[in-house]
């Protein structure tokens, strides 16, 4: 009865080992995997215009223990929406207005993208070419093209991913006469 019990044992540890095997990689995934959004800015010259560009990054895992056990970071819906209002004043100048975005890993637009490590998605905040400074709303029913006259402003970007999660972003920039000078950032 005795060697019974203990090979009664012996299996029963292996199959706890093997069951704890399985569900390793699902709990580090729940725990370390989950989206980890950050914003940035940037500015880009492209054919004959200046584009003051905002990138929302997905990060990589950068936790060697979780890439080695395969740790993916997961993906999320992304959507954005821009305020622009004048330094000292801070009169809204545009209000709510939905982000076309791009996706640069798979070059698709829309006003919700997934977002996946490690390219970002990003969308044009302000255009200024030879017409002027522009923002844009690309909302569906409200697609429209405001004007910025030289001076100073700061955008509000807000970040909507995942469940529900909203980052707000904050961000100082100068129109000068001929295009974007350089951020107050």
């Amino acid at each position: 009865m005795d060697h019974v019990d203990t090979i009664l044992s012996v299996v029963g540890l292996i199959v706890g080992l093997v069951a704890l095997a399985f569900a390793l990689p699902p709990f580090f995934q729940m725990m370390g995997g989950g989206p980890n959004v950050r914003v940035s800015f940037d500015e880009s010259n492209e054919q004959g215009a200046r584009f003051l560009l905002c990138r929302i990054h997905n990060l990589p895992i950068r936790n060697r223990a979780l890439r080695w056990m395969r740790v993916s970071r997961t993906p999320t819906e992304i959507f954005a929406i821009v305020d622009v209002r004048e330094h000292g004043t801070k009169r809204i100048l545009a209000s709510a207005f939905r982000a076309e975005l791009t996706d640069l890993k798979s070059h698709t637009h829309g006003l919700v993208l997934l977002n996946r490590p490690p390219l970002p998605v990003i969308f044009t905040v302000v255009q200024h070419n030879d017409e002027g400074a522009f923002t844009f709303n690309h909302a569906p029913s409200e697609r429209e093209r405001k004007p910025l006259a030289p001076g100073e402003y700061f955008a509000t970007i807000k970040i909507a991913s995942g469940e529900a999660t909203v980052d707000e972003v904050n961000y100082s920039f100068t129109i000068g006469p001929n295009y974007l000078d350089e951020p107050k950032n």
